[in-house]
């Protein structure tokens, strides 16, 4: 994971952590969690500004960089 950041550091030149904070992994045993988790997963960017509209998940499978 370390060169992955020092890569993308140095073609954005920037310094520092990429992440806010380590990454924690957890067991999601119950589905209805299963299921907040990726409502906040999808919707998150689009809360943050990130997007200002929905795209379907063709559209972003399909999207030139």
């Amino acid at each position: 994971m370390a060169s992955i950041a020092q890569t993308f550091n140095r073609s954005h030149e920037r310094i520092g952590p990429v992440f806010q904070g380590r990454y924690k992994a957890i067991r999601v045993e119950k589905g209805r969690y299963l299921l907040e988790l990726l409502r906040y997963i999808i919707l998150n960017p689009v809360r943050a500004g990130m997007y200002t509209q929905r795209k379907t998940g063709h559209e972003i499978a399909t999207e030139q960089p």
